[in-house]
């Protein structure tokens, strides 16, 4: 069976949108009320007033985004987040690239489950789905991930074992690394239901 590992970050640096972007993103190329992309399978293209200085994998603050640093992407391999992965540019309040970093969303959501203390819920303005593990994170049997490279329910990464393979993480900065347990039935007693191979990430999905 594969193993499957939860790569995600230990970085306390802050990554925000530029104010100016962020207000006229709202409701057209994000939720005003979640964060999370109107369209939920294509790249995002954003721009920053903050962002990471040495972190190889985190979060846009105030956006259901990620952000990828060119060293993670390289071990990936660029076969596995050309299936996987939708990537974006990146760039600074003046318009400027931002060199070395991407914007990132999955293709495929890896359900890490939780507890029964979990969110778990759509939202009400988009209807996106949004989850968040409490307690100790596992994989449903049944439900396991078919890519190798899936995005987190917390926007970070799930990747399999032949990718884990790829991984130098000596060499990453701030990421955390995890082997994710499987169990056979969920403990969080939440109604999740499954959409088209992947999860309803949407409620009019």
């Amino acid at each position: 069976m594969t193993d499957f590992f939860h790569l995600s970050t230990r970085s306390t640096e802050t990554c925000i949108p530029d104010r100016d972007w962020h207000e006229d993103a709202k409701g057209e190329i994000l939720c005003s009320l979640c964060g999370s992309p109107r369209v939920p399978l294509e790249n995002v293209d954003m721009h920053l007033a903050e962002w990471p200085q040495q972190a190889s994998l985190t979060a846009v603050f105030g956006a259901r985004v990620g952000i990828i640093k060119d060293d993670l992407i390289q071990m990936l391999g660029h076969d596995a987040i050309g299936r996987c992965l939708e990537i974006g540019q990146l760039k600074t309040s003046r318009g400027e690239k931002l060199s070395g970093y991407s914007s990132f969303r999955g293709k495929e959501l890896a359900l890490i489950r939780g507890n029964d203390t979990s969110i778990c819920r759509h939202c009400d303005e988009c209807g996106a789905f949004i989850y968040f593990p409490m307690g100790r994170e596992y994989l449903v049997a049944d439900c396991l991930p078919q890519a190798p490279l899936c995005e987190s329910p917390i926007i970070q990464l799930v990747i399999n074992d032949q990718l884990r393979g790829r991984l130098d993480i000596k060499q990453l900065k701030k990421v955390h690394l995890a082997k994710i347990s499987l169990a056979g039935s969920p403990s969080d007693h939440h109604d999740v239901r499954r959409c088209q191979g992947g999860f309803k990430l949407r409620e009019d999905s």
